[in-house]
């Protein structure tokens, strides 16, 4: 197996997603990131799709795998508009991209902007595809900023590069939606108005909505972590997969002697838990698809791994394979 990733082939396979849902007439925007076509180091494509096309986002995802000799390993729905669809190369799970989808696109439950709104005015891609307008663009980055609290050292020269007209047009929403005035776009100015902005955000919070709960609830009945047993002489392998798996498959990793209570809140939490045995749990866990036993597989071990993620999901999402 090829060690690494692959960086020629998660570009194609990215700029080849949207090309797929031209062909099946979904419509669909990059959110931002798309300059470039993608190429260079490459982790996870954020991405508006129409409503309507949501709900099937995790057929789609797997029927365009299945053409291009991938893998849909992982969904993290991390939102009830979100979906955070973990794909990788069928002999080389180390070469991984994310195709993070929403509609509408929320925080905590609460709605930001809805699909229709994002998808106003898309701008055609060269090579397929399509981006938000700009004014879209600089709106959804600067509330993503805000909300998820981004220094302004790092994202502050970004906004600002913006031309004159879009930012004033961010600036005329600013004030009708949010009633916050910006007189510069000083990184001074951007720091307090990001602050003030993720308060209110903070404050906003939906999650007690329907769809936001039985999000919730579908998190505790199929928790998306995993232990592996790798047995206790193969840390240099356990190594290996938290490398090869934590990047993008699980939103964090775990190295254990033994199952303990405490791993079931951990897959709840999409953890990856790597672990030289099995414990008293281990056969409540291992009924629940959550325990991969690779004592006996080294060699094949990552891409049996990827295979048992692949099949876990299929049965999950209800996709035939």
């Amino acid at each position: 197996m090829p060690s690494g990733r692959i960086e020629s082939r998660s570009a194609p396979f990215a700029r080849g997603f949207f090309q797929y849902l031209d062909s099946k007439k979904i419509t669909s925007a990059v959110l931002h990131g798309w300059e470039g076509g993608f190429e260079g180091d490459l982790t996870d494509i954020d991405y508006v799709i129409e409503e309507e096309a949501f709900p099937q986002i995790a057929s789609h995802v797997a029927e365009y795998c299945r053409q291009v000799g991938w893998r849909q390993c992982q969904i993290l729905r991390h939102e009830a508009t979100a979906a955070f669809c973990v794909c990788s190369a069928a002999d080389d799970p180390s070469c991984v991209v994310a195709l993070d989808a929403c509609s509408d696109y929320q925080r905590n439950g609460s709605i930001f902007f809805s699909a229709s709104e994002l998808l106003e005015e898309t701008i055609p891609l060269p090579w397929g595809g399509a981006r938000l307008s700009e004014v879209n663009e600089l709106k959804y980055r600067f509330i993503k900023a805000a909300a998820k609290a981004k220094p302004v050292e790092g994202i502050g020269q970004e906004l600002a590069a913006y031309p004159e007209a879009i930012r004033r047009a961010c600036e005329e929403w600013l004030e009708a939606e949010w009633q916050m005035k910006m007189p510069d776009w000083s990184l001074v100015t951007l720091e307090q108005i990001l602050s003030d902005l993720h308060r209110r955000t903070c404050r906003s919070v939906g999650f007690l909505k329907g769809r936001s709960l039985m999000r919730m609830a579908g998190r505790v009945l199929n928790p998306t972590g995993m232990l592996v047993v790798m047995g206790s002489e193969q840390e240099e392998t356990a190594e290996r997969f938290r490398k090869v798996f934590g990047r993008l498959y699980f939103r964090t990793v775990s190295g254990r002697t033994r199952v303990e209570l405490d791993c079931v809140t951990a897959l709840i939490r999409s953890t990856l838990i790597t672990v030289s045995e099995c414990g008293v749990l281990s056969g409540l866990l291992g009924s629940r698809d959550l325990i991969f036993d690779a004592r006996n597989d080294v060699l094949d071990g990552e891409i049996n791994f990827a295979k048992f993620l692949e099949a876990r999901c299929a049965r999950r999402e209800g996709l035939s394979r």
